[in-house]
């Protein structure tokens, strides 16, 4: 994807891997669409403007890093003992 965002293999294996993550972070937020985790899943895929509205067209590269960032943090928090964020 980062050498070429127009390639339709790439398009395809970054949506595949992006449902991937989708079904891991349900399960570890039990399903729930208010936990933290889910939150910050779904905000990974919104581009904000200078005001904090979302706009359209984030780039897929952006999108990449922040869900990496997104299972980042949910790694960080499994690995304490009491799950806090």
């Amino acid at each position: 994807m980062a050498k070429d965002s127009s390639n339709p293999s790439a398009i395809v294996a970054t949506r595949a891997w992006q449902e991937e993550c989708g079904v891991a972070i349900n399960q570890l937020s039990g399903g729930s669409k208010a936990h933290w985790l889910a939150r910050s899943f779904s905000e990974a895929f919104l581009m904000r403007s200078a005001n904090g509205n979302a706009t359209e067209g984030a780039a897929p590269q952006a999108i990449v890093q922040r869900l990496l960032e997104v299972l980042t943090q949910a790694v960080t928090a499994l690995s304490r003992e009491d799950g806090a964020r």
